[in-house]
C-alpha cells in the first residue's frame, strides 16, 4: 500500500479523477485554508475579490502551503503538455461560458465567440496577476512553479497527463484505471489543430520554462524528472 500522499492540483492536468477517486481517499491527505495560513488566504480573498472571482483553494502550489504541514507528507503532481493544456483551458472556458451565468462583475470570463488566437493573448493580461495560479480558465503561469520551491529545488513527484492510468496504477499500486472526470470534451480533435506556427512558437516562449524543466516537445509529454 502506498504511504499518504499530498496532491498537488495544477489545473486542467486530470486532478479531478484524482482527488474524487474513493480509491485514493485513505491514500490522499486532504488541505483547506487552515494548511495556507490566514496571511494567504486573505491576500487570496482580496485578489479573488476585486474581480468577483470565487476562491479555489485546491490550485494552490506545493509552496504556498504551510511548511509544517509540507515537511509531513510527500507531494505527488500531474503535468501536461503545455500546447494541449492551453487548448483544454480554452474549450473549458467557452464550456463554462455555454453553461453558466456570469456574475456581473466577473471581468475574466471568456465570451462565446472567442476564437482560440484571441485567447491566448489573453496571456499579456492575466499571465502575471498575483494568486491566478488558481484560475483554471485564465490561470497562465508555468507548471514548474507548482511543483517546486521558491528556489527552485523539485518537491513532488510528477506524473505524466498523456500517461494518466499507467502512471496513476503504477505510482498509487492500484490493479486498474480510474474512471475520468471533468474531463474537456475533445473526441475527435488534436490540439495541434488549433495551432498556427505563430500561435505554436507564442506558447513555447510563454511556457519555456516548463518545456526545458519537464522535456516537452510539441508532440509529447514530460520526459523529465518524472517518478
Amino acid at each position: 500500500m502506498t504511504s499518504r500522499r499530498l496532491f498537488i492540483h495544477i489545473p486542467k492536468t486530470g486532478g479531478n479523477t484524482i482527488q474524487r477517486s474513493d480509491r485514493l481517499k485513505e491514500i490522499l491527505v486532504r488541505f483547506g485554508p487552515s494548511e495556507l495560513g490566514p496571511t494567504y488566504v486573505n491576500a487570496l480573498r482580496a485578489a479573488m475579490n476585486q474581480y468577483g472571482l470565487n476562491y479555489q483553494y485546491e490550485h494552490c502550489r506545493w509552496r504556498d502551503l504551510q511548511p509544517e504541514f509540507t515537511a509531513k507528507h510527500q507531494a505527488v503532481a500531474i503535468v501536461r503538455n503545455p500546447w494541449s493544456k492551453v487548448v483544454s483551458q480554452y474549450l473549458f472556458a467557452l464550456k463554462i461560458d455555454r453553461e453558466h451565468t456570469h456574475h456581473p462583475k466577473n471581468t475574466t470570463a471568456v465570451r462565446a465567440g472567442t476564437t482560440f488566437e484571441q485567447f491566448i493573448e489573453i496571456r499579456h493580461r492575466w499571465g502575471a496577476e498575483p494568486f491566478f495560479w488558481h484560475r483554471t480558465t485564465v490561470g497562465w503561469y508555468p507548471q514548474v512553479d507548482h511543483v517546486t520551491a521558491e528556489d527552485g529545488t523539485l518537491m513532488c513527484d510528477v506524473l505524466r497527463f498523456e500517461h494518466h492510468g499507467e502512471d496513476v496504477m503504477r505510482y498509487f499500486g492500484l490493479d486498474a484505471p480510474m474512471r475520468r472526470r471533468n474531463v474537456t470534451n475533445v473526441d475527435g480533435l488534436d490540439y495541434r489543430d488549433f495551432y498556427t506556427e505563430q500561435t505554436r512558437g507564442d506558447i513555447e516562449a510563454w511556457f519555456a520554462k516548463d518545456i526545458e524543466f519537464f522535456g516537452f516537445t510539441f508532440d509529447g509529454p514530460a520526459t523529465k524528472h518524472l517518478a
